[in-house]
């Protein structure tokens, strides 16, 4: 059962329209205090009459999947509300991670960047969790993504190269995002940013045809004028700013390392600069994940902070615990003095969060804010 309907009466109320009021204002910043029953109900009324992108920061990986999920009980189940999850990375770990996360990270980084079909106005909810892991910097998501329509002329070889520089991953047939096949003049591809993978019929060097298609039965579908593919992995070591990723490298000291770490870990290196695709590249993430989740943020967009006080807590004792971490692994000579991780400290996310130009801080509690007139509800 979907709750919408009442979204117009609640945002009619006097304590609302004075809210909506300021927060269209060019620059604004509000404080709203709401026990925690009404976040959903809060965030969702002001999504629901704000003409731009919101986006939610919560203290913790629950809340913020607690109000993800809570929010479709008020928007309805189509409602375009995408979590920005924090990714499965385990620091200075080597592992094969489930693509699960990053595929919803980077269905999120598309909503934002307006590259998701239907959406133009995306409801976001991230943890600060999630915030301070870095991802694809955002100049490599805009210029790798591209659009592929009916009657285009392709470069074969190219594309597919391009695709498993995009972190495209060839399967002999696409069930799942972020893999991709060719059968003669047919490709099959599964772009991340959409819920059904899409069937390219090519007539020599032409697009004759682009349909959806069931990944069950191979079936195709409805015909499309029009695919966008955008990238598949967060890790793309070829894609990443060169000279920010040599300026990284430079800054590693393997000395005092193991042996087997000063082998290893210029060996793998090398290959992944080389376009070879490595297992385990999010060990080597923060050589190539160069930015954040803000820098999709457009300036129109409105941000919610969820206790903020708390965000800070949880912020600060992450920062701790992977500084510890990253000591004791230094220590044992695991990995190398000045080793890149994709890990974002509170002060920089602090920073971003006092710059922008719309924000409203939603708690229980009452909040002193050198920026905030007092609170609105």
């Amino acid at each position: 059962m979907s709750l919408s309907g009442l979204l117009p009466l609640v945002g009619q109320t006097e304590q609302f329209a004075v809210l909506l009021n300021k927060l269209r204002s060019p620059r604004a910043k509000a404080s709203v205090i709401a026990p925690e029953s009404a976040t959903e109900c809060t965030v969702a009324t002001v999504w629901s009459h704000f003409d731009a992108p919101v986006f939610v920061l919560t203290p913790n990986p629950e809340s913020a999947r607690k109000l993800h999920d809570r929010l479709f009980t008020w928007l309805g189940d189509d409602a375009p509300v995408f979590l920005f999850s924090e990714s499965e990375d385990i620091p200075f770990e080597r592992y094969i991670p489930d693509r699960g996360a990053s595929h919803n990270r980077l269905r999120a980084l598309a909503a934002m960047r307006g590259e998701v079909k239907g959406v133009r106005q995306p409801l976001i909810v991230c943890s600060v969790n999630a915030a301070s892991q870095a991802t694809i910097e955002r100049s490599v998501f805009d210029s790798s993504t591209h659009v592929l329509g009916v009657k285009r002329t392709i470069n074969l070889d190219y594309l597919i190269n391009r695709w498993i520089e995009m972190g495209y991953v060839h399967n002999p047939t696409v069930e799942i995002p972020g893999t991709f096949s060719r059968r003669g003049g047919i490709l099959d591809i599964y772009p991340v940013s959409m819920e059904q993978p899409v069937r390219i019929e090519l007539f020599d060097d032409e697009i004759e045809s682009v349909r959806y298609f069931d990944p069950g039965t191979q079936r195709s579908a409805k015909t499309i004028r029009s695919v966008t593919v955008t990238p598949a992995h967060e890790t793309l070591p070829r894609l990443a700013d060169q000279e920010l990723v040599q300026k990284r490298l430079g800054q590693m000291d393997l000395i005092g390392t193991s042996e087997e770490a000063q082998r290893r870990i210029p060996y793998e290196l090398s290959r992944a600069l080389a376009g070879e695709v490595l297992d385990e590249i999010s060990f080597y993430s923060g050589f190539f994940n160069l930015g954040t989740v803000f820098d999709y943020l457009p300036a129109e967009s409105l941000m919610f902070i969820l206790r903020p006080g708390s965000i800070e807590e949880t912020a600060r004792s992450q920062d701790r615990r992977l500084e510890t971490l990253r000591l004791a692994k230094e220590k044992r000579g695991d990995v190398p003095i000045g080793f890149a991780q994709p890990h974002i400290e509170w002060g920089f996310i602090s920073d971003v969060i006092d710059a922008r130009p719309k924000s409203a801080i939603l708690s229980p509690w009452g909040v002193d804010s050198k920026n905030d007139d007092g609170p609105l509800a």
